[in-house]
């Protein structure tokens, strides 16, 4: 276990099945920190937002063609002009060493490897330098959460220009820390930068 910044992180390098997503929730809540794991699985209030959006994604089916000739189904395709060899993109997802100590920068590795886009969250556990390096030349976006305060915008702007990102994603709903019942009850304090 290491502790950054105030928060644990674990260090444990396994290789685990993933049979499904609720398997995978029972197993990362075993080894993650107990913190760190309510935040990654948690969400605003008491969690009625990411309940409803759970019941809505239960209604959403991938339909398989039958009988279409299909034999070798070419998955790459392109995101404003940047080529990928399959159509995933990683969201950006907030403080990943909360659950593994390497965080965005092994997300970026396995992002690279199977050919998708990685974007990084401004509340990232690692510099946008360093995860650009771990993703070896994959194209990356960086989602910068406004800030009231001009140069840290631009300071973060400035590194991930230099790091190579392709793009922005701008974020303008969270000027204010969310109310999160489970980080309350967890003593997780605030992941937010400076506003």
């Amino acid at each position: 276990m290491t502790v950054v910044n105030g928060y644990k992180q674990n260090d444990n390098e396994q290789k685990i099945d993933i049979l499904n997503l609720e398997e995978l929730e029972e197993r990362a809540k075993q080894i993650i920190p107990t913190g760190g794991f309510g935040y990654i699985v948690g969400g605003s209030e008491n969690n009625w937002t990411l309940k409803a959006n759970r019941k809505a994604f239960t209604h959403k089916q991938i339909v398989p063609r039958a009988l279409s000739n299909i034999e070798d189904p070419q998955l790459d395709t392109n995101v404003f002009g940047i080529p990928l060899k399959t159509p995933i993109m990683m969201a950006p997802t907030a403080a990943q060493g909360l659950a593994h100590s390497q965080g965005e920068k092994d997300t970026a590795k396995g992002v690279a490897a199977v050919g998708g886009l990685m974007a990084q969250s401004t509340y990232s556990s690692a510099s946008i330098s360093d995860t650009a390096a771990a993703g070896d030349g994959a194209p990356q976006f960086f989602q910068l959460y406004m800030s009231k305060d001009w140069d840290f915008n631009y300071s973060l702007l400035d590194e991930a220009k230099k790091a190579g990102v392709k793009g922005i994603i701008l974020t303008v709903d969270a000027t204010v820390d969310g109310y999160r019942e489970d980080d309350i009850r967890n003593c997780l304090r605030s992941l937010k930068a400076p506003q």
